[in-house]
């Protein structure tokens, strides 16, 4: 905070806060969507703030019990943190399936027992080889492929749930559900998104209950995001932009120093 107008209370210059804004070097903007930095919490950290709200959202919507196996279809930085959520959620095998190959690497790293590339070998099939040809109790679907979802569906056991925690465009070409979909009494949970309120464990969870624990789970250390970031200077900002859009099997997620 660099500067306080007269009527502010909440903060005073020093302070660091932090926020959702488009990258620019100053912003103004009313002190009632401007955040106090919680101690302890790195900037890096900061940053993943968004994509750790999004994966804790998600757990929780799968309805995790201790012993699961689990499919993470999705290694950005969203799935990513899902794997290591599901792991503190109790979870004894989880797969992780993505086609850029320094995503499962650091999926492994991340607490994955097993990784995929779903361009080399039919995902789904290999989920099932895994588990004694059961598969899994939850897939979560965070890559926004309908092909991806498809697969899910697959890998997943009789009885079992899907979570899409991705947004969806377009048609679904590669959906089809007259095949497991249609026999084996999946459960399909949607409403990944933090602003839909209210939620299913409403009133005992709410926005604020969900940003606090994200917070927490940094604060302990139950989450890493080692070599989740790639850090660019302000002045490289629309560069580093075109090569993830361009190239995105390079970086995984991006931010920006300012000083």
């Amino acid at each position: 905070m660099t500067k306080t107008g007269r009527e502010v209370a909440r903060f005073k210059v020093g302070d660091r806060v932090w926020s959702y804004l488009p990258i620019r070097k100053n912003h103004i903007i009313e002190e009632d969507r401007v955040h106090l930095v919680p101690p302890g919490l790195r900037d890096e950290q900061i940053v993943c703030i968004d994509p750790a709200v999004v994966a804790l959202m998600s757990v929780r919507e799968a309805r995790f019990s201790l012993g699961d196996k689990v499919a993470i279809f999705g290694l950005g930085a969203i799935g990513l943190l899902v794997v290591q959520m599901v792991k503190l959620s109790g979870a004894t095998f989880v797969v992780g399936i993505d086609p850029v190959s320094s995503r499962r690497k650091l999926a492994k790293k991340y607490g994955a027992d097993l990784t995929i590339d779903p361009t080399a070998l039919d995902a789904g099939l290999e989920i099932k080889l895994a588990t004694e040809k059961k598969g899994v109790d939850i897939a979560m679907e965070v890559s926004g492929s309908y092909k991806a979802l498809h697969q899910a569906i697959r890998g997943t056991r009789y009885g079992g749930t899907i979570v899409p925690v991705s947004f969806y465009h377009g048609e679904a070409k590669d959906l089809n559900l007259g095949e497991e979909w249609h026999l084996n009494r999946y459960r399909m949970v949607s409403g990944i998104r933090v602003e839909s309120e209210p939620y299913r464990d409403h009133p005992r969870w709410d926005r604020q209950r969900i940003y606090k624990t994200v917070i927490e789970l940094f604060q302990k250390k139950n989450l890493i995001i080692n070599d989740l970031l790639h850090i660019v200077d302000f002045g490289d900002v629309l560069e580093a932009y075109r090569t993830i859009d361009e190239h995105p099997d390079r970086w995984i997620k991006l931010a920006v120093k300012y000083r």
